[in-house]
Order: C-alpha cells, then structure tokens, then sequence
C-alpha cells in the first residue's frame, strides 16, 4: 500500500513553480516569435516614438542651434 501526503504549502508551491515556468517561457519565446512575425512590441514602438522626436528636435532648430543640438 502507498501513502501519500502533500501539505496545502506543498500544493501551493508545485502550482507556483507550474504557473511561473510557465509564464517565462512566454516571456522567453514572445521576442523570437514576433522576431519572424516582423511586429514590433511597445517597447520598440516607443524607442521609434522617441527617436522620430529627436529628429523633428534637430530640425526645427535654428541655425545657430545646429551645434548644440548634436
């Protein structure tokens, strides 16, 4: 005959441990497959935001700003 007991500290972790494994594979795999899907995540929209600002920055800036703004 075979007992077995798990404690509810026990179950709680196994179930952790599951949900958390779980979440960083997504986490993991989420940067390769929108790699090949060719999206772009927030993160990498909001680094074009930024950089397009810095550019209409420099634009618009007056002749005698062209040094300082580089």
């Amino acid at each position: 005959m075979f007992f077995a007991y798990l404690d509810p500290f026990t179950g709680s972790l196994i179930l952790q441990i599951l949900a958390t494994g779980f979440l960083g594979v997504l986490a993991f795999f989420k940067p390769i497959v929108n790699l090949f899907k060719g999206s772009k995540s927030k993160t990498d929209k909001a680094l074009d935001d930024w950089n397009d600002a810095e550019e209409n920055v420099s634009e618009t800036a007056g002749p005698g700003d062209q040094e300082s703004a580089k």
